[in-house]
């Protein structure tokens, strides 16, 4: 089994520059439509453009999408992911878990259920490891679907 949400990242990109654009335009427009009509509302309307960018920037930080590459075959677990977004840690990071050592997953909800986390336990020789969560919201509903029963189907 193999998820790779490589569609939501190009979708992901097509919307960023799409808002910049429309951002870029209501400014500019606005300055100057208002600097001719009603000078006296331009720091007003700059002011309101500025914090609903920095609005909608919040939310979308929080919501914390990830690349995401899952790999299953009988032998191991290879999740690959790093932060999609302007702002943030941007690493690459794998996480990569035989299958004989896999212990069990959980699904979280994180923020109020605003995001969906993925937690993972590995059965080691010092007991059991917890790695920390995943953020799976990039997910489709059928590809999180297809990831919970590809883990809850992994023999121990």
């Amino acid at each position: 089994m193999e998820i790779f949400n490589e569609k939501f990242q190009k979708r992901l990109k097509k919307q960023q520059m799409f808002s910049a654009t429309i951002l870029l335009v209501t400014t500019i427009g606005g300055y100057f439509l208002l600097d001719k009509f009603l000078p006296e509302y331009q720091i007003l309307f700059l002011l309101v453009v500025l914090f609903t960018y920095a609005f909608v920037s919040i939310l979308f930080y929080f919501k914390y999408y990830n690349y995401l590459f899952i790999s299953l075959n009988d032998k191991r677990l290879v999740i690959r992911y790093f932060r999609l977004g302007l702002i943030g840690d941007k690493s690459r990071k794998e996480i990569v878990i035989p299958t004989r050592q896999f212990y069990r997953y959980e699904i979280q909800s994180a923020f109020g259920g605003w995001r969906k986390e993925l937690v993972l336990f590995q059965q080691n020789n010092q007991g059991v490891s917890k790695y920390k969560p995943i953020s799976i919201e990039a997910l489709s509903q059928e590809e999180q679907t297809e990831l919970e029963t590809a883990l809850t189907n992994i023999k121990k």
